[in-house]
């Protein structure tokens, strides 16, 4: 991966998600695997209640990492009850995700200041 892969992963990851952002988007999210109206989503609704099975489960998971650019282990998406459940979930992989990202791509500025900096000397 070149520095515009991380370039366009950080702009789609850097979304501003504000608490209220995040929870709307997860539940239309939610209400779209479900077909259900996001006005019977809360915070507090049980997928089970909203009649997901493991297949919505397995789409719902898939579906949460393309539109929020993380990766969800399969192990942390089973614990997933609730709603609420699922933004925390994203939330706090967002946060370790941006970290890791911020590292890369510091590293990476780094490395090719370097090289331009030899390539001057040279």
């Amino acid at each position: 991966e070149n520095i515009w892969t991380w370039k366009y992963k950080l702009e789609k990851f850097n979304m501003n998600y504000d608490n209220e952002l995040l929870e709307l988007k997860v539940k239309q999210v939610v209400s779209s695997i479900l077909a259900c109206r996001i006005i019977d989503v809360n915070v507090d609704t049980k997928l089970s209640y909203l009649g997901m099975d493991s297949l919505d489960r397995i789409d719902l998971q898939m579906r949460c990492e393309d539109y929020f650019c993380v990766t969800i282990d399969d192990n942390d998406m089973q614990q997933v009850k609730t709603v609420g459940d699922l933004i925390t979930l994203i939330k706090n992989i967002m946060h370790i995700e941006w970290s890791n990202y911020i590292f890369v791509i510091i590293s990476k500025i780094k490395n090719e200041n370097n090289c331009i900096r030899m390539w001057k000397f040279i």
